[in-house]
C-alpha cells in the first residue's frame, strides 16, 4: 500500500498537534514532579516546626512539697522498685563466682 499525497497532507496538517499534545506531556510529568517535591518540602518544614512531646522518663522534672522536699509519686515509686528487683530476678548468676582467687597472674 502506496503513501499518497492525499495521506501526507493529512499527516503534515495534523503535525502540529500532535507536537502540541507531546509537548503538554512532558510538561505534565515535570509539573508533576515539581509539585510533588513541592508537597515534600512543604511536610518537611511542618515536621520540623512540630513540637515533640517529651518522653516520661527518669530525667523529668520533679514537683516540690510546700517545705521544698521533693514530692514523689507512691505508685511511681513501686514501679521503680519492681522493675528493679524484676532485672534481678532476670539476671544470670555464676554460681562459681568469687569463690576462686587466681594468683598466677
Amino acid at each position: 500500500m502506496a503513501v499518497t499525497p492525499l495521506d501526507l497532507q493529512m499527516l503534515f496538517s495534523q503535525l502540529d498537534k500532535f507536537a502540541k499534545e507531546v509537548h503538554a506531556q512532558k510538561e505534565g510529568v515535570q509539573l508533576h514532579k515539581t509539585m510533588e517535591a513541592a508537597v515534600q518540602q512543604k511536610l518537611e518544614n511542618e515536621k520540623s516546626k512540630t513540637v515533640h512531646e517529651a518522653s516520661n522518663n527518669e530525667n523529668s522534672l520533679t514537683r516540690l512539697n510546700e517545705d521544698g522536699r521533693e514530692e514523689r509519686n507512691p505508685h511511681e515509686e513501686r514501679q521503680k522498685n519492681e522493675t528493679a528487683e524484676e532485672q534481678q530476678e532476670h539476671a544470670v548468676r555464676d554460681p562459681n563466682l568469687g569463690r576462686y582467687i587466681d594468683l598466677s597472674g
